[in-house]
């Protein structure tokens, strides 16, 4: 059932035994797998934003403090309506690379709390509720028919091809709309922003509720769970903690709003490459397909560098000077046609606890505290970049497969990079309240029905879009709390 809180002056219920605070890719599939799982609960998913485009009004929540520099634009990247940011997603979609859930030393990275392994059942059902046609991303076997379109790196030391595949996209709120209407277990209450939790001891016994219309209520449950998306966890976290919290518990973690992290777009160089590369959307039986170049893991280790996507996009200049000089064996290539292009890198950032989501003074119309996002891009990571171009014009040179013109890191990683909108970390997991703010379970340290969902608890970051890893991991907790297993497959 939809109930939308603007046409009401009470809570339709007064507890029950899940409360899902946000309406996301996260919240909708968790709603939707404890529903089936468990169909003796009574589960409430509250968004705080209707079923349509909100107005600016509607959105200023998202409005930073008066005092933030406004380095990172919150307001452009959120969308407050039922399907959250899913109503804006471009549908890229890969799983987390196994080794991103390793330690990694060199970046400052004690790995994740669980295995991949833990995750690869729930990707396999995440590509279900993401509408795509298969979650088999053996980039050897579905490239092998546009192998001559492609960069042979047969013999490389440094790089293999990897996949994306793309979700149609699918929009949570109008995709799951009718099931969430007819889960005669579920509630999803519309309007209903969630603005305090009450706590007991180690457990949370009420979320409070309000609208634009007055309505201030609360409502109990066994279970909570934040999925209001990767900047406003943290933000109502930090809201909920300044009234008060166990101070070994996750929410008087120093960890909590530190951390956050977005995907780093860059264009560095331009690289002499032969002819004819493509590395655009393919169509493939299994579904669009789309390949790009990145690291080999031992690569990472041996160079001490993160994960990167690396994609080549042919320059529009004159291509008559690089076909000539392509041809030209005594100018050290192969003697093949060749093309420049312009280099595309989507690079992983370290982790870095000084990025951080924290709140001012002013409050919203709800009462809730505006938010600051102190947000920057390390000199460790502009180095890895260097780094990363240095080893590619080593190994192309050494390959005679093509050259790339380098230019000081400072001018090829600007200091400002492209944003990318993937909002990563503020919330992240690990082994204790010291470091992290939830458990490898997704709770929160010392909370004992208090959940997180979404990429706020990613420790790490990779170069995968997010959101096929955010439902993955909803599908797991919806295990977890139900005590079932099962897919609640879409």
């Amino acid at each position: 059932m939809i109930v939308d809180l603007l046409d009401q002056t009470r809570l339709p219920l007064q507890d029950c035994d899940v409360c899902i605070l946000g309406a996301g890719p996260a919240g909708i599939t968790l709603a939707l797998t404890l529903a089936r799982l468990r169909p003796d609960w009574q589960i409430v998913l509250a968004e705080g934003g209707g079923e349509s485009l909100p107005t600016p009004d509607e959105n200023d929540s998202y409005r930073p403090a008066g005092d933030d520099p406004g380095v990172y634009p919150v307001g452009a990247t959120r969308l407050r309506f039922l399907g959250g940011t899913s109503n804006h997603w471009g549908g890229w979609s890969r799983p987390m690379d196994p080794d991103i859930f390793e330690p990694r030393d060199w970046l400052g990275n004690g790995g994740w709390p669980i295995a991949h392994a833990e995750l690869a059942r729930h990707y396999d059902h995440a590509a279900t509720w993401c509408e795509i046609g298969s979650n088999d991303y053996d980039a050897d076997t579905h490239l092998e028919p546009w192998r001559d379109a492609l960069l042979d790196v047969s013999g490389s030391s440094l790089l293999c091809h990897k996949l994306f595949r793309f979700s149609p996209p699918t929009r949570f709120g109008v995709r799951y709309r009718p099931d969430l209407q007819d889960a005669s277990n579920v509630q999803c209450w519309l309007n209903a922003t969630a603005v305090g939790l009450g706590m007991r001891g180690d457990r949370i016994h009420e979320a409070e509720l309000a609208n634009r219309t007055g309505l201030r209520a609360r409502l109990k449950a066994r279970h909570f769970v934040v999925a209001m998306g990767g900047i406003e966890n943290a933000r109502f976290l930090l809201a909920a903690a300044a009234g008060g919290a166990p101070s070994d518990s996750g929410l008087a973690s120093p960890a909590l709003g530190r951390y956050f992290a977005d995907h780093l777009g860059f264009a560095p160089a331009l690289v002499l490459l032969p002819a004819r590369l493509e590395y655009g959307r393919r169509s493939h039986e299994s579904g669009p397909v789309m390949p790009i170049l990145s690291l080999k893991p031992e690569a990472q280790r041996e160079l001490e560098l993160g994960n990167f996507a690396i994609t080549p996009v042919a320059h529009a200049d004159d291509q008559l000077i690089p076909h000539r000089y392509g041809r030209n064996e005594a100018l050290g290539l192969r003697g093949d046609d060749c093309w420049w292009y312009r280099m595309q890198v989507v690079l992983e950032p370290q982790p870095d606890p000084d990025s951080r989501i924290s709140l001012s003074g002013e409050r919203d119309a709800l009462g809730v505290p505006r938010l600051r996002i102190d947000w920057h891009m390390l000199d460790s990571d502009r180095e890895r970049g260097d780094r990363l171009l240095q080893a590619l014009a080593s190994e192309w040179g050494s390959r005679r497969t093509g050259r790339v013109r380098l230019m000081p890191p400072e001018l090829a990683f600007e200091r400002s990079p492209t944003f990318v909108a993937h909002h990563m970390g503020a919330t992240r997991m690990g082994a204790d309240a010291e470091g992290s703010v939830v458990n490898g379970d997704c709770r929160v340290h010392g909370i004992e029905n208090l959940h997180v969902a979404g990429s706020s608890v990613f420790p790490s970051y990779g170069f995968s879009n997010p959101t096929l890893t955010i439902v993955a991991l909803a599908l797991r907790l919806g295990e977890q709390l139900s005590g079932r297993s099962g897919t609640g497959t879409a």
